[in-house]
C-alpha cells in the first residue's frame, strides 16, 4: 500500500468517526456514580495500558497497544501512533470514542494494510467489557466493534511494558 493511500485512509477514519459522534463503549465507573455526576472524566475499570492479542479469534499482530486514561485513548497500531478522546455518555450508554487521529508512516504494505483493520475495528467498537484475571490467566479487555451479527471482537491484556 502507498503512503498516499494509507494516509488518505486515516484521514478517512477520523471524519468518519467525527468528533463527538464516536461509537459507544458502556462501563461503570469505580466507585458506582455515572459520568455526569463528576466534572472530570472518571477512572473505569478500562483504564491502563492494554496489549492486543486476537482479532476476532486470530493472533493479533505485535506491538498493537491502547491506552485509556484521563478521558482519553492513544496507542500504537503497529507501525503508527494513533490518539482521541473519551466522552462521557448516558447512565445507559457508557462513553463515547472521539475521532480517531494517526500518524502518517509507512511501514509496508501488510503492516499497514493490519493497522488500518485495527483502527477501522476501534472506530467500530460498540461495547467494552473487563474479564478479571483467574487461576494463571490474566484480566482481559475485550473490545465488540461492527454492526452485523455476530461483532467482531478485539481482545487484550495488560501492557507489561508501559
Amino acid at each position: 500500500m502507498s503512503a498516499q493511500r494509507f494516509a488518505a485512509f486515516c484521514t478517512a477514519l477520523m471524519l468518519i468517526s467525527g468528533t463527538g459522534a464516536g461509537q459507544v463503549l458502556p462501563v461503570a465507573t469505580d466507585s458506582g456514580t455515572t459520568a455526569t455526576e463528576r466534572a472530570s472524566p472518571p477512572r473505569t475499570a478500562l483504564d491502563g495500558t492494554w496489549r492486543l492479542i486476537e482479532i476476532d479469534g486470530h493472533a493479533a499482530p505485535e506491538g498493537v497497544t491502547l491506552k485509556l486514561a484521563d478521558g482519553g485513548f492513544s496507542g500504537r497500531g503497529g507501525c503508527n501512533r494513533y490518539f482521541g478522546t473519551i466522552t462521557p455518555g448516558s447512565e445507559a450508554d457508557g462513553y463515547h470514542f472521539g475521532a480517531i487521529g494517526a500518524t502518517r508512516m509507512s511501514c509496508g504494505d501488510a503492516i499497514d494494510a493490519q493497522e488500518m483493520a485495527f483502527l477501522k475495528a476501534l472506530a467500530e467498537v460498540v461495547r467494552g467489557d473487563v474479564m478479571p484475571a483467574s487461576a494463571g490467566h490474566p484480566a482481559q479487555l475485550l473490545l465488540h466493534y461492527g454492526t452485523a451479527r455476530p461483532l467482531g471482537e478485539l481482545v487484550f491484556e495488560p501492557a507489561t511494558d508501559n
